[in-house]
């Protein structure tokens, strides 16, 4: 159910993201920097770095949306609506805030570009089959064989909108939830993004992730994980593979990222603005070093 495979080259990355694609067409794809790295929001690291109890992680985030709230329309012309938190969540996650948000991105190549970019060892791509996400919930099944992706994608923001409403929240236990902001920024259009919202707050994002194909643990480890290779991947269902983890060589990152380049995937275009060509011009370092390593024919 959760793979893992190790990549050394950029033509076999793209062989093994073709063989996904025609398992099923809808994945999240998450690009790390660092393999080692669990599936994590930054909001759940923020708590472990100040060993917050559990039962205080509901108060913060609450204190977080409020204080947003109320300073935001000094720098934001245009504000969600106040009942619609996953809107002022992502709003919180653009700006660089803590929130349960996780990134994915449909786009495998935006996830390499965030894996390639600026590391210094293996890194990882994750791969989440959003279809057998959906299937393993009857409820949000139903939506979407009667509205499609998109409108099972609104029944979900708004079952996780009421997790905020004293009024109107369910005890829906441990989920995760595909989520996407009505109102999109900018930089989130370009990236192909959306978020993963784990419903249960107290519970980590893995263990939400988990929870939602069915396992009750609290993080994936190595006992859950099934190392593969191409012939094996071939002969896997769709609905087989829940999540798959392709570890990228250190020895790859350059032609990775020569490769992406030339798609045009940068920092660049990838954060529109002064920021983002700033951010760009460390190419001048990999340029040289690619020039001067890149395998000869």
């Amino acid at each position: 159910m959760i793979y893992e495979m190790a990549i050394n080259t950029w033509e076999q990355a793209i062989s093994i993201f073709n063989i996904l694609s025609q398992k099923t067409p809808i994945w999240a794809f998450r690009g790390q920097s660092d393999k080692k790295w669990p599936l994590s929001t930054k909001f759940e690291r923020e708590g472990q770095k100040h060993d917050l109890y559990l039962d205080f992680y509901q108060t913060c985030e609450r204190n977080i949306i409020r204080a947003f709230k109320r300073q935001a329309s000094q720098h934001i012309s245009v504000l969600p609506k106040e009942s619609d938190t996953i809107d002022w969540l992502s709003k919180i996650q653009h700006f660089g805030g803590p929130t349960r948000l996780l990134d994915f991105s449909y786009s495998f190549y935006v996830a390499a570009f965030f894996a390639t970019n600026n590391s210094l060892s293996e890194s990882a791509i994750w791969g989440v089959n959003v279809n057998n996400l959906i299937r393993k919930d009857e409820y949000f099944y139903q939506h979407l064989r009667k509205l499609g992706y998109h409108g099972t994608i609104q029944k979900y923001v708004e079952y996780a909108n009421s997790q905020f409403d004293n009024e109107k929240q369910a005890n829906i236990g441990s989920k995760v939830f595909v989520v996407e902001p009505f109102i999109q920024e900018q930089r989130l259009g370009i990236q192909q993004g959306f978020f993963l919202f784990p419903t249960n707050i107290k519970k980590s994002f893995e263990s939400n992730l988990l929870s939602s194909l069915g396992i009750e643990k609290e993080l994936i480890n190595k006992d859950l994980i099934i190392k593969t290779n191409k012939k094996k991947l071939k002969n896997l269902s769709g609905d087989g593979i829940a999540i798959v983890k392709l570890v990228l060589s250190k020895k790859m990152i350059y032609e990775a990222s020569n490769q992406l380049r030339s798609m045009n995937i940068t920092d660049a275009t990838l954060f529109p603005g002064l920021d983002g060509f700033a951010r760009s011009l460390h190419n001048n370092f990999h340029d040289i070093k690619w020039a001067i390593t890149k395998p000869r024919r």
